[in-house]
């Protein structure tokens, strides 16, 4: 497998041991190591797919299936209410990149409904920039992609939130190993990111406890009840910090540490709110166990900080991302990739806490990405990208829907159904 590469050609590698002052040799194995876990983490596999699935309800119930392929270029499905039987898509519609700009094949898209009339995308551009576009029922898609500036690492994972239905916030991890963020609201009608590569427009929060790993660092975001935020990072040392902001007061001044952790230097966090009192987060960490801490914010403590993140067990890829979902306020459920492609499902709910992992199928494919949508309390609906067997350059997006069954979750027996394939050419 061939090493990521930073902008200027250098090896990740290469990039982390300059920022820390040690050009070109390890001074310790323990060093060694840990660069080599965060490097594990900045590699993206030949193959690799990324997807961002939104569940929005207009006149009925919608699924909106978001992809940037091999080609550079990000395409769009939706499935309505009527099509879940049958699996079918209403096809794949390229949404093209603006032009003389280009997006890294296999970047993740950010998507969000802030309401049912509307759909808005993120994208880091091989230039560091942020896109947007948007949809709503009014014009359909605007084709042409706005740049809201930034000087992030090609392909960097963009966060978006909507702390209000017309209000944006976004949040990306800079080179630097800070947090930046960007907003719009309806009243503005522009982003404080204006064009160009510079980043000061964009908020500095800090956060440089993660400049090592800064590159595979993503952020955590969202919005447990109307005016609020809270954002969370994975720092060098494997820790988990945290930032709110609150109608007032605004940020925090400091970044608060959620406690010790096994978890990977930059390691994929995921955060679900079940109630606007408390905030789960899931990570996957150097064991391949998954883990998770949880607040009370009535009591404004950290599960993490008082007993420790709690292991959850599994066997996966250090690092593996987590899909998170909440059914409802009492009920969890948890999806992951395994190193052999199949996925795998934990749920817990109020009465039977945690129950064990459970393999509901999926592909040979390790490097697919799986998502979940809720589309009622009883009722799940799992996406899994992966690429097609027959047709390397081929995307294809399968799909199973599971129900609760007396707190348990059942799949529809490991019959996962191939929805539209992305038939993308070859992209060198």
């Amino acid at each position: 497998m061939a090493s990521a590469k930073a902008p200027d050609g250098r090896s990740f590698i290469e990039v982390l041991l300059s920022l820390i002052g040690l050009p070109g040799q390890y001074h310790n194995n323990e060093l060694k190591d840990e660069i080599e876990i965060i490097e594990s983490v900045l590699q993206k596999p030949k193959g690799g797919v990324s997807m961002s699935v939104v569940h929005r309800r207009l006149r009925g119930m919608h699924l909106d299936i978001f992809i940037c392929a091999d080609d550079g270029q990000v395409y769009a499905a939706r499935s309505s209410e009527s099509y879940f039987a049958s699996a079918d898509l209403k096809g794949w519609l390229c949404l093209p990149t603006p032009p003389d700009k280009t997006f890294p094949p296999g970047a993740p898209v950010a998507a969000l409904s802030r309401k049912p009339s509307q759909l808005d995308l993120f994208i880091c551009g091989n230039d560091g920039h942020v896109y947007t576009t948007w949809w709503n029922t009014d014009s359909g898609w605007h084709y042409k992609w706005r740049d809201i500036g930034g000087d992030f690492l090609p392909g960097t994972r963009i966060s978006a939130v909507a702390r209000n239905p017309e209000h944006l916030d976004v949040f990306a991890s800079a080179g630097n190993g800070n947090i930046y963020t960007c907003w719009w609201s309806k009243e503005a009608r522009l982003w404080t990111g204006p064009r160009g590569s510079s980043l000061t427009k964009w908020r500095d929060l800090g956060g440089a406890e993660h400049q090592k790993s800064a590159s595979a660092a993503n952020v955590a975001a969202l919005s447990r009840e109307p005016e609020t935020l809270e954002i969370f990072f994975c720092g060098d040392a494997g820790q988990v910090r945290y930032k709110k902001w609150t109608k007032g007061p605004g940020w925090d001044e400091e970044w608060t540490s959620l406690g010790k952790s096994p978890l990977v230097p930059g390691g994929f966090i995921t955060a679900v709110s079940r109630h606007e009192d408390q905030i789960d987060l899931f990570a996957c960490g150097t064991d391949g166990k998954v883990y998770t801490s949880w607040s009370i914010f009535r009591k404004n403590l950290w599960s993490g900080n008082v007993r420790g993140w709690r292991c959850l067990e599994g066997g996966f890829k250090a690092g593996s991302q987590v899909s998170a979902v909440a059914r409802e306020a009492e009920k969890l459920d948890l999806h992951v990739i395994g190193t052999g492609g199949l996925v795998y499902h934990l749920s817990w709910n109020s009465t039977d806490r945690w129950g064990s992992w459970s393999e509901i199928g999926g592909s040979s494919d390790s490097n697919g990405h799986v998502e979940c949508v809720v589309l009622d309390s009883s009722t799940l609906q799992v996406f899994l990208a992966t690429r097609k067997r027959e047709e390397n350059e081929a995307i294809e997006v399968l799909m199973i829907r599971g129900k609760d069954n007396h707190r348990k979750i059942r799949f529809d027996e490991k019959k996962w159904k191939p929805l539209e394939t992305i038939p993308i050419p070859s992209f060198h």
